[in-house]
């Protein structure tokens, strides 16, 4: 605490306790406001339309931050103006969804975002809770997963787990770097054929490496591949149901 905040008289402190309890009062309002209009919208939508329950972040190094965000994008997607609009609405209504630790430090989030006049919004959440909780060298360890990342069973299952490292990657990567990445450990057969076709992208090296493979004696059937497809999530575009080669973004 600020030496010049510190109470130097029995008014003092009395005047320094009412402050901290009107924090405390401003911030049980907000929270029992984010409980409302969650119960709302959920009283909102018929039984079939609900989603499941967005997971608490309980902040720690194996949970996938990204994908966080992005299920309580997802959840709260009839939101999206509240999400986009530049105050604290969105974060409050959200931040029922952190388990303790991260509830605590956004407990001071609050007072220090208070203190300074900032807007709590849902991109200075995002961007402060990366801050606190992701390691400063969270890149690099991401480019060193990638590297190490080898294909052992179904070339469907390499795909997957390299999308669900490439899409926690903030710092963006050049075509020919995520082209590195994807194709050094594939199946010799299969990274030879890259090789000798000089895909430009790492859509273009998916694509190649999927049709190569099927086209592999007891390859990947179609059967398997549509089945893989519908629980596979697009790097482009967040979606689940198709990759980054067939999304429906491209060339818009």
């Amino acid at each position: 605490m600020d030496p010049s905040a510190t109470p130097q008289t029995f008014g003092d402190m009395l005047q320094f306790f009412a402050q901290q309890q009107a924090q405390f009062q401003t911030h049980l309002q907000e929270q029992l406001a984010a409980q409302n209009a969650r119960f709302e919208t959920l009283a909102m939508k018929p039984p079939a339309a609900r989603k499941a329950e967005p997971p608490l972040y309980h902040g720690s190094l194996n949970e996938d931050l990204e994908l966080w965000f992005f299920t309580i994008e997802q959840f709260y997607a009839d939101y999206h103006r509240l999400m986009a609009e530049e105050s604290a609405g969105f974060v409050t209504m959200v931040s029922c969804h952190l388990a303790p630790t991260p509830m605590n430090w956004y407990r001071q989030f609050v007072a220090e975002t208070n203190r300074a006049g900032t807007v709590r919004t849902w991109e200075n959440f995002k961007a402060a809770l990366r801050t606190r909780f992701l390691p400063p060298d969270n890149e690099y360890t991401l480019r060193e997963k990638l590297c190490k990342l080898t294909q052992m069973g179904s070339l469907h299952d390499y795909i997957g787990n390299f999308q669900n490292i490439l899409v926690q990657c903030q710092v963006p990567m050049s075509p020919l770097e995520l082209r590195f990445y994807f194709q050094q450990r594939l199946r010799s057969e299969t990274s030879n054929h890259l090789k000798e076709h000089h895909p430009a992208t790492l859509d273009e090296a998916i694509e190649l490496a999927l049709r190569f493979d099927h086209s592999l004696p007891g390859g990947s059937s179609s059967t398997a591949t549509a089945d893989w497809v519908k629980t596979a999530q697009c790097h482009r575009c967040k979606k689940v149901g198709h990759i980054a080669p067939q999304c429906p973004t491209l060339g818009k």
